[in-house]
């Protein structure tokens, strides 16, 4: 089905806006369960572990996230379409939301395995993160370096880009 640029980058905010909140509710109810003792730590001693894992998942996210971003976005500027360039363009976000949000849960699961508070950290360094990278059609005419009638296009929210 047909989608103009409109629909296009409201349904990409959408799925970036759930991405945020789902890291958001997860860390809110980790948090309560934790700080409310409704869950005891069973596994204080793997702190350490954890904390190297956490911080490898991070940096891997991170790196792997945006090398793997890197990559499907190379792919996207060689399609011939601008709407076969813009179906890449949300499969490489989606890619690189889902590297970033690794890490989060993980962190999360830490907190509630081992009670340590610090584990909060990562999901507030993600979610600042995230916050720099929203899809917007000027982010999205940068990353894909799209012609001028191709910038045209996804700048009129009427036009069919997708």
């Amino acid at each position: 089905m047909p989608q103009t640029s409109k629909e296009y980058f409201k349904i990409l905010n959408i799925i970036y806006i759930a991405i945020i909140f789902s890291q958001l509710i997860f860390a809110g109810i980790i948090f309560t369960i934790v700080y409310l003792g409704l869950f005891l730590a069973f596994a204080p001693d793997l702190i350490i572990p954890f904390i190297i894992v956490t911080l490898f998942l991070l940096l891997g996210g991170v790196v792997v996230g945006k090398i793997v971003f890197q990559n499907r976005l190379n792919s996207a500027k060689t399609k011939p379409t601008l709407k076969e360039k813009m179906t890449e363009y949300r499969t490489a976000l989606v890619i690189r939301y889902a590297f970033l949000e690794g890490p989060t849960f993980f962190s999360l699961v830490s907190l509630l395995l081992t009670g340590y508070s610090l584990f909060l950290i990562v999901p507030c360094i993600v979610i600042a993160f995230f916050l720099t990278i929203r899809p917007s059609p000027d982010r999205a005419v940068m990353e894909l370096e799209l012609s001028n009638e191709e910038s045209r296009q996804v700048y009129n929210a009427d036009a069919f880009i997708a």
